[in-house]
C-alpha cells in the first residue's frame, strides 16, 4: 500500500488541509496586527529616545536623566512584547498539536481501511510502499503491482466522501 498515495487522495486529507491553512492564516493575520499595534505604540517613544541620543548640546549626564525618565514608558511596552511572544509561542503549539492530532486521526483511518481490504482479501500482510521515513529508500524496495491494494484502500476511504464527483484519482505507484 501507498500510505503517502492514500493519504493524498482521502477526501478528509484535504478537508483537513483547508481547515489547517485557514486556521494558520487567521493565526498570522491576528499576530500581525497585534505586532503592528504594539509597534505603533512603540514608535513616539523610540523617536524620543533617538531625538535624546542625537542631541549634541546634552551631556553625557542629561542624556542619561532623560532617558531614564522615558523607561516608566518603556517597560510597559517591553512587557507587552514578552507577553505576545509567548503568546505567539502557545498559539503556534497548539497549532501544532492540532495539526499532529488531525494527521494521526487520518493515518488512523487510513490504516483501518487498509486492514478491511486486507481482510477481505484474504492477505496477510500489508507494507508502506512509499517513502514515508523521507530517507530516499522505501521500506519496500519492490513489489508485484498485482499485490497493491492501494486503489482499494482509496475506494474504500473516499466510499462515504459526500461529493465523489470532487475527489482526485487514485496516485499512481
Amino acid at each position: 500500500i501507498d500510505m503517502a498515495g492514500c493519504f493524498d487522495a482521502f477526501h478528509e486529507t484535504q478537508t483537513v488541509n483547508q481547515r489547517m491553512d485557514s486556521l494558520r492564516e487567521s493565526l498570522r493575520v491576528e499576530l500581525d496586527e497585534r505586532q503592528r499595534a504594539l509597534e505603533e505604540k512603540a514608535q513616539p517613544i523610540q523617536e524620543r529616545v533617538q531625538e535624546i541620543q542625537e542631541n549634541p548640546g546634552l551631556s553625557a549626564e542629561a542624556m542619561q536623566q532623560q532617558l531614564r525618565s522615558l523607561q516608566s514608558e518603556i517597560e510597559p511596552i517591553q512587557r507587552e512584547e514578552a507577553e505576545l511572544n509567548q503568546y505567539a509561542q502557545q498559539k503556534q503549539a497548539e497549532f501544532r498539536e492540532r495539526f499532529l492530532r488531525s494527521r494521526q486521526s487520518i493515518i488512523d483511518k487510513i490504516s483501518d481501511a487498509a486492514r478491511t481490504v486486507a481482510i477481505r482479501e484474504g492477505l496477510d500482510l500489508v507494507l508502506d510502499t512509499s517513502d514515508a521515513t523521507g530517507s530516499g529508500v522505501g521500506t519496500v524496495i519492490y513489489s508485484e503491482r498485482s499485490l497493491d491494494i492501494t486503489p482499494k484502500v482509496i475506494t474504500e476511504l473516499n466510499r462515504n466522501a459526500p461529493d465523489r464527483a470532487e475527489q482526485p484519482a487514485p496516485a499512481a505507484n
